[in-house]
């Protein structure tokens, strides 16, 4: 049996959100839609970042991936994800397909939230 992968997300408002400032709009008065939990707001940063890895993958000499990259990933992460695209670039190769993924929140904390997939 393969244990599943284990991937910890650290929230940082910058990544969550992008780097320009806010504009959410005003709620309406009696709205009940509630604003996202720190658990899907990690959830929805860790598929942005297979999103954009997955297209540069597809792409790889399409274009400069860094700063697509550098808005869903940092240090070793954003390191390690270059270096394969790069990779691709060169041989040339690219993927095919969608990686299937089915990410559930383990842990969560006020710095941490760890997502199995």
């Amino acid at each position: 049996m393969t244990t599943p992968r284990r991937i910890a997300v650290l929230l940082v408002a910058g990544l969550a959100t992008g780097c320009s400032p806010s504009t959410t709009p005003a709620p309406v008065p009696g709205s009940t839609v509630a604003p996202p939990t720190a658990e899907q707001q990690a959830v929805a940063v860790y598929e942005r970042y297979w999103s954009v890895s997955q297209d540069a993958f597809s792409a790889p000499s399409a274009r400069d991936w860094r700063p697509e990259l550098e808005g869903v990933a940092s240090g070793p992460a954003l390191e390690s994800v270059l270096r394969d695209v790069l990779n691709y670039a060169d041989f040339p190769a690219h993927t095919e397909g969608v990686v299937a993924r089915a990410p559930t929140v383990a842990e969560a904390s006020d710095t941490l939230v760890e997502i199995v997939d």
